[in-house]
């Protein structure tokens, strides 16, 4: 038997869930020896899932293993040793994932390697998915239900809308197999592409959506700019749509055809398309009592509750810098925080306080654009010394919440999420947020949250939404 055939037939028995781990490392070593292991091994998986889907459907007897738009020629960037999937259906891609860990990812991520995307915003999605987790080509995105966006390293930012199946092909090309996404294109990144078992769609610089819907037919529709389409079938010709328009191509037909725009078939991921989610560029904890004017810098962020003498007691300060982003302040955001250590099971009574807009440092009190390295209790801007959980008059709350932490069902790396009705309140002039979180609850307990500088979770986010084009 040949190498070439025995990919073909250890891929085919990955497929049916007969390969055990003896055959998936053979399956491995394969991939890793000969790049055209690799196409035959993505040409068999995606014939095994494009026949089970017209199974599904009832049209079994419709195109072919050509159609699924893949050119012999066409380069693949599939190492085995980076086909990791996310939330696997298939056991050989599950036996990559156990190789190397979400933890493991982030921390290359965070050392200098960068990845082609990561995960940029988790909304309602079930599946055990981590925010900044990379994305590499042959990772594959199920998810039932829920919003999922990706942030490419070329500025390229995609949403899923679950159920949703999507293949990261490579930099510059995705393959949905269920659901719908949309996609926010940068000129430079020009020529990203998203492919169906039945369309190619490629973006000209633009905004666009793509559905498949389960009968096997695709639509899409331009929100801005411009983009190509064709049938995956091998005879099918060009067509081009511009803002507004929109297509669609049905399972075996060979052309694409216009149809009336949508205004409820993407009207989720397009409004989940105008929000962008970053990073905070500072944050730490001061504590009051006996330590009130140490200064702490690590990796994590602690917050405690102890009584009316402050004795301990610990709050977080929190600053995003939205200066050079086009933030609508005047639309609700996000914050999301993610615990850092596994404690006994308890509930906490969260606060998230926000630094009122036209702060003016007191005597003693940092500025605006403080610093990690010189805050303490004392000087920490909106701090109540006084109080182990409130705020000044420079300060307000803007929401509080209970969350939950288990180490069986909510470990290390679980995520919550808090909304701030408005953002205008607290945007200062030079463009940034500073929020300050505390406790009411769990006295002589400390609820460890990551920080921005934690190796193996991500820090605190915010999620907002940008003005329309048309208000910038």
């Amino acid at each position: 038997m040949s190498e070439f055939s025995s990919v073909e037939e250890l891929a085919q028995r990955v497929a049916d869930g007969l390969a055990d781990e003896s055959v998936i490392a053979e399956l491995e070593e394969l991939m890793r020896a000969d790049p055209s292991a690799r196409v035959t091994y993505l040409r068999v998986m995606q014939l095994h899932q494009d026949l089970e889907r017209k199974a599904a459907r009832g049209t079994l007897g419709v195109g072919s293993s050509m159609e699924l738009g893949l050119d012999d020629d066409a380069p693949i960037d599939l190492p085995i040793t980076r086909s990791r999937r996310i939330n696997p259906i298939l056991v050989a891609a599950a036996a990559l994932v156990l190789a190397v860990g979400s933890g493991l990812w982030i921390t290359g991520w965070r050392s200098g390697d960068t990845p082609t995307a990561i995960i940029t915003r988790l909304d309602q999605v079930g599946e055990p998915l981590a925010y900044l987790q990379p994305v590499e080509p042959g990772d594959r995105i199920d998810i039932n239900a829920g919003l999922l966006e990706l942030t490419y390293r070329n500025g390229v930012r995609l949403v899923l809308q679950g159920p949703a199946d999507f293949t990261l092909e490579d930099a510059g090309r995705g393959r949905l197999e269920r659901g719908a996404l949309a996609a926010e294109v940068p000129r430079k990144a020009s020529g990203f592409t998203v492919v169906t078992p039945t369309a190619e769609v490629t973006d000209i610089g633009t905004r666009f959506g793509v559905a498949l819907l389960e009968t096997g037919r695709t639509e899409f529709e331009v929100f801005d700019g411009e983009i190509e389409a064709r049938s995956t079938m091998a005879e099918s010709t060009v067509k081009s749509f511009k803002t507004g328009e929109a297509a669609a191509v049905d399972d075996g037909e060979l052309e694409v055809q216009s149809i009336s725009a949508d205004s409820v078939r993407f009207r989720g991921v397009n409004d989940a398309l105008n929000q962008r989610t970053v990073e905070a560029v500072a944050d730490c904890f001061v504590q009051g009592g006996e330590h009130a004017d140490r200064v702490s810098i690590e990796e994590n962020l602690l917050i405690k509750q102890l009584g009316a003498n402050n004795e301990v007691a610990r709050k977080v300060w929190i600053r995003f810098d939205l200066a050079d982003e086009p933030v609508d302040p005047t639309r609700p955001a996000t914050l999301t925080v993610h615990t850092a250590k596994d404690i006994k099971p308890a509930s906490w009574d969260i606060q998230i306080h926000g630094l009122l807009r036209g702060f003016t440092p007191a005597n003693g009190r940092l500025g605006v654009d403080w610093r990690e390295s010189k805050m303490t209790w004392n000087n920490a801007p909106g701090n109540e010394s006084d109080s182990p959980v409130s705020m000044n008059s420079t300060g307000t709350l803007i929401t509080s919440g209970r969350i939950r932490v288990d180490p069986e069902t909510e470990p290390a790396g679980s995520y919550f999420t808090f909304t701030l009705p408005s953002l205008e309140p607290y945007l200062q002039s030079d463009g940034t947020v500073t929020l300050m979180v505390s406790t009411l609850s769990r006295r002589h307990e400390v609820l460890t949250l990551a920080a921005r500088e934690h190796g193996s979770f991500a820090g605190p986010l915010l999620a907002f939404e940008m003005l329309k084009r048309n208000e910038k």
